[in-house]
């Protein structure tokens, strides 16, 4: 069931809850092969995080959100901001 629109719908209902709970950042996991996924993710505003993102961010608790987010080697962690003024405009993935 690809490219329906299921995906994107998921992922925008998902970040409107996480805004609504007062949430700044979100941050998803998406492995470096899947295009799709990072499609999806970059139709919805996210963006590769930077080295260290978690840390400026976070500071000393970013040990403890780094514990909880394992990342593969083969996987890139994208960030979604919420206070950015420009996100990225929605697509059709």
């Amino acid at each position: 069931m690809r490219r329906r629109g299921t995906g994107r719908r998921l992922v925008g209902e998902a970040l409107r809850r996480f805004q609504a709970t007062g949430a700044t950042h979100v941050f998803s996991a998406v492995t470096r092969e899947n295009e799709s996924s990072q499609a999806l993710f970059a139709a919805s505003g996210f963006r590769e995080a930077p080295r260290g993102a978690l840390w400026r961010l976070f500071r000393w608790r970013a040990f403890r959100v780094r514990l909880r987010m394992v990342l593969a080697p083969h996987e890139v962690l994208l960030v979604r901001t919420f206070t950015d003024p420009s996100p990225a405009p929605a697509q059709g993935v």
